[in-house]
């Protein structure tokens, strides 16, 4: 879509709005301070997102039928296309599955989608606040560590990475502002060097396990372990994924180039065990069936089946081990086949969907560690932020 189409379209949903201003309004409103006024439609604003939340506000302060206008705006935001010499940014309402949306703009680029990242230095803020609650509120003698993860548009080519704010430059100031207790886990310098090779997929905004394999093995470094060699597995493959990030694209020719799901095989001699679980409506936990890898799915779910409000992964051959516990989003579940190599227990805990408290779940597992591991954008969801610190009651 072009500038002028662009324009079209917005002067289409201003026209909208118009038709169901509240007469008489006189400018002001319950809270005593002036409306929100119309946002100017411009490349820049739009791009920014600064139009999609001034359309919103505007609404919201003058509008009967706010809600519905707001969804025909979310629907007419999520189908805007700009295309420059760089590539078609397109303008998207994300959900980190925390139920609350989050404007987004996404970068096609050789039949790749890729989330452009945007930081915002009040939510860094309260996510590394996030992470010293449990720097301050964990046992003293359990270990802590934090893995941010940067995206693939980090590592393409500076005509491409430029066009969003460095995230390496966010990863390094988080850190900064961490309890010295916290150990920040470096995967940024690995990846960095594996960029020639098959770690995110071009559809999704996951890393793929091949990519996990690198996360993994910057961790054992930073935690002084030895790491199991990838090459001693058998790798096994699924075609035909298309990822989050196609969903909003639709296009035919990345329809024609899907991507592929490879996997190793890190339970090939049966050894490891597993158990999901979740809350009730009384507050206690029950469980349910899942699996490592669920042969039955052809998405990112292939891997643990999906995201658990809590389950752990056991290696019977590893009884004389740590256990260590993982919280944060779904990056994770391409971390625990890997991770199950080096632990006895590999606890995961998703704030999205954990309703009680978290120490119902260090109770229970009693882990030797703690790592939060979170893929950069979870920075700038302040909704997510929250939800990894109120995991603590």
């Amino acid at each position: 879509m072009n500038d002028k189409a662009v324009t079209v379209v917005f002067s289409i949903l201003l026209l909208l709005c118009a038709v169901f201003v509240i007469i008489g309004n006189d400018g002001t409103n319950a809270e005593n301070r002036e409306n929100a006024k119309i946002p100017e439609i411009s490349r820049e604003n739009i791009l920014s997102g600064a139009f999609s939340e001034g359309t919103e506000a505007y609404i919201n302060d003058r509008i009967l039928y706010r809600n519905e206008l707001i969804d025909i705006s979310d629907t007419l935001l999520d189908r805007v296309h700009i295309k420059s010499p760089d590539g078609t940014v397109i303008r998207a309402n994300t959900d980190m599955g925390t139920g609350a949306k989050q404007p987004a703009d996404l970068l096609v680029v050789d039949n790749t989608v890729m989330e452009m990242f945007a930081d915002k230095k009040s939510c860094a803020g309260e996510y590394a606040h996030a992470v010293n609650t449990y720097a301050k509120r964990l046992d003293e003698d359990i270990t802590l560590y934090s893995m941010l993860v940067p995206t693939q548009l980090e590592f393409k080519d500076k005509m491409y990475a430029n066009l969003q704010d460095s995230q390496k430059d966010e990863i390094d100031y988080i850190a900064s502002l961490y309890d010295k207790r916290v150990i920040p886990v470096d995967v940024y310098d690995i990846l960095s060097r594996h960029t020639d090779e098959y770690i995110y997929f071009r559809t999704d905004h996951h890393w793929t396990m091949r990519g996990a394999y690198y996360g993994y093995v910057g961790f054992c470094r930073a935690s002084n372990q030895s790491y199991a060699d990838i090459n001693s597995f058998k790798e096994d493959k699924i075609d035909g994924f298309l990822g989050y990030l196609y969903s909003f694209v639709r296009d035919k020719e990345i329809e024609k180039h899907p991507d592929t799901i490879y996997w190793y095989d890190t339970n090939e001699n049966g050894n490891i065990s597993w158990q999901a679980m979740a809350f009730d409506k009384s507050g206690k936990l029950y469980n349910y069936n899942s699996r490592l890898f669920d042969k039955t799915r052809s998405d990112y779910n292939f891997f643990l089946s999906a995201s658990h409000t809590l389950a752990c992964y056991t290696n019977r051959e590893n009884a004389d081990k740590k256990t260590i516990m993982l919280i944060g989003d779904s990056y994770i579940n391409t971390l625990v086949p890997w991770l199950v190599n080096n632990y006895k227990n590999v606890v995961t805990v998703d704030p999205r969907a954990y309703t009680g408290d978290i120490k119902i779940a260090l109770d229970k597992y009693k882990p030797d560690e703690v790592m939060i591991t979170d893929y950069i954008f979870t920075t700038s969801f302040e909704g997510m932020c929250k939800k990894i610190e109120g995991l603590w009651k």
